[in-house]
């Protein structure tokens, strides 16, 4: 069976067919993606990843598309969200402790403020700061795994 007839079964429910797409072209979705990431284990991540994307939304693939080349474009669009998400973490972070290190300090000077006062604003902000951490690293690391609990049901 032809690669786009494969494909139009898929889109008419045999998911199952969706299989020998991914036999076809998981060395070549690891290539690329360990040409850019220089990992082997996050290659393999994003590898699937893609898959798995391109086979919930295979209703939005054009028939008289290529494959690979969609699935390329998929396999970069991963990479370089992760990347944004990074830096955009890292930022958020970097700027929020600033912000909260400048209302300490603030804080502290101010003789007028009582102690248990600085003490539980001091604890507020490190509590803040710990929970911001917590979350962007489950964003950035846990996510991609629950995905797939949703393919293993």
């Amino acid at each position: 069976m032809e690669e786009k007839e494969i494909i139009k079964e898929v889109k008419n429910g045999k998911k199952e067919l969706f299989g020998s797409i991914v036999e076809k072209y998981m060395k070549k979705a690891y290539a690329v993606a360990l040409y850019y990431t220089h990992d082997t284990h996050l290659s393999w991540d994003i590898s699937q990843e893609a898959f798995y994307r391109v086979f919930k939304n295979i209703r939005n693939f054009k028939e008289n598309e290529e494959f690979f080349p969609y699935l390329y474009k998929v396999i970069v669009n991963i990479i370089e969200r992760s990347i944004g998400w990074i830096f955009l973490s890292i930022g958020l972070i970097i700027t929020i402790s600033f912000g909260l290190i400048q209302l300490v300090q603030g804080l502290m000077k101010d003789t007028e403020i009582p102690l248990y006062f600085k003490v539980g604003i001091f604890s507020l902000v490190i509590g803040f700061v710990i929970l911001i951490v917590s979350i962007f690293r489950e964003r950035l690391i846990l996510s991609k795994y629950d995905k797939y609990k949703e393919v293993e049901r």
